[in-house]
């Protein structure tokens, strides 16, 4: 059989919550406020982002034609010229989900600034290199640094883990665990948010041979509708473990099926999440 494994990276903690929650204008604010408080909504808040509109203000420097609902659509040699600000102590280029996120920032009384509207990731690929803040005067932000950025476009935030294989006959130790409460918090919001997800369960497992130290172990069960693969569904818990951990953690995850591991799970636990 074999396992898909995951050694988590540094977090990336780089959501604030600053004050309480404004009333959501769209998907990606509702999603934001969730990720903000559990890194289970993260998979999905940064799936929605890179397919939002978002503004940003400044203007396009460049031939650009305008399409009406604040859209412009780029003629040959465009590219955007953005105001920055400071965050912690360096320059950093805010963009807003909503005008009402954007407004939430300017004074009363001023004039309204230019505002440019575009897709996301079109505006992360033309910011590459810089540090980028979503929603910096609203109760909650995101800080985008620059290697977080090119993660987010190249798809390596929701990198596949590698395979391990554990040969049949292999002398392995499970046993049930009491998980830390964040990361069991932010397992369950996973799988409440994803179809693909019919049941989770959560061990420890220590496999002598391996050199590793006894460890975590998720087993999902994929739902028989699921349009996601299993290697697409354990990306994403890759992501999710990663930020809910507050050092390197090493987490087996593992596809339900026949064997010693799927029937432990079985018969010696209870699902920590079940659809």
């Amino acid at each position: 059989m074999s396992t898909r494994r995951y050694l988590s990276r540094a977090p990336m903690k780089l959501f604030s919550k600053r004050g309480d929650n404004p009333k959501p204008e769209n998907k990606l604010e509702e999603l934001l406020i969730a990720a903000t408080a559990n890194p289970g909504a993260r998979p999905a808040f940064y799936r929605e982002l890179l397919k939002s509109d978002v503004f940003a203000v400044g203007r396009l420097a460049g031939p650009s034609e305008e399409l009406g609902a604040g859209y412009h659509r780029t003629i040959g040699d465009t590219r955007g010229e953005f105001r920055t600000i400071d965050i912690e102590g360096a320059p950093a280029v805010p963009i807003f989900s909503s005008l009402a996120r954007l407004n939430e920032g300017r004074p009363k009384g001023t004039p309204e600034p230019s505002v440019v509207r575009m897709n996301a990731k079109t505006l992360l690929e033309s910011l590459r290199g810089a540090r980028v803040v979503l929603n910096p005067f609203s109760g909650q932000g995101k800080l985008l640094v620059p290697e977080e950025i090119e993660e987010l476009l190249s798809g390596a935030i929701f990198e596949k883990p590698r395979g391990v294989r554990i040969d049949g006959g292999e002398k392995l130790y499970l046993r049930s665990v009491e998980p830390p409460p964040r990361l069991l918090d932010s397992l369950r919001m996973y799988c409440e948010q994803s179809a693909s997800v019919q049941l989770a369960y959560l061990a420890e497992i220590f496999v002598p041979s391996s050199g590793d130290p006894p460890h975590l172990i998720v087993g999902i069960q994929l739902a028989t509708n699921s349009v996601a693969s299993f290697a697409d569904i354990a990306a994403e818990l890759n992501l999710v473990v990663r930020d809910a951990s507050d050092k390197d953690q090493l987490v087996d995850i593992f596809e339900l099926g026949k064997g010693t591991i799927a029937e432990f799970m079985r018969k010696q636990t209870k699902p920590i999440f079940a659809r």
